[in-house]
């Protein structure tokens, strides 16, 4: 338990599975569910990687929405379900002129 956690915190990427490999080419006789067992009691735990930031750029349909200077110019729609009476299904996309709400 000593050297595992001791892996374990050396390499904190690593999980349960890459230390029990680590182990056994020590020359230690552990398998995966020996190492996973006691994992959690141990206050290990593979930290949750951070999703990369995207920048706010000019881009211009990236980041701001676009507004309608005239009529016809933007339009906005969106697919929506329901279902009939006798429990058909039904989908209908409503388009929507952002300029004048048609």
């Amino acid at each position: 338990m000593r050297r595992m956690r001791e892996l374990a915190l050396a390499n904190p990427r690593y999980g349960y599975r890459r230390v029990a490999a680590l182990l056994r080419a020590e020359g230690r006789r552990v398998n995966v569910e020996r190492v996973l067992r006691p994992w959690p009691a141990g206050g290990l735990k593979v930290p949750r990687r951070q999703r990369k930031r995207r920048r706010l750029g000019s881009i211009e349909a990236g980041t701001q929405r676009r507004r309608a200077a005239r009529r016809g110019e933007v339009r906005s729609y969106d697919f929506v379900f329901d279902q009939t009476a006798e429990g058909r299904p039904l989908k209908a996309l409503p388009v929507v002129n952002e300029s004048t709400r048609e």
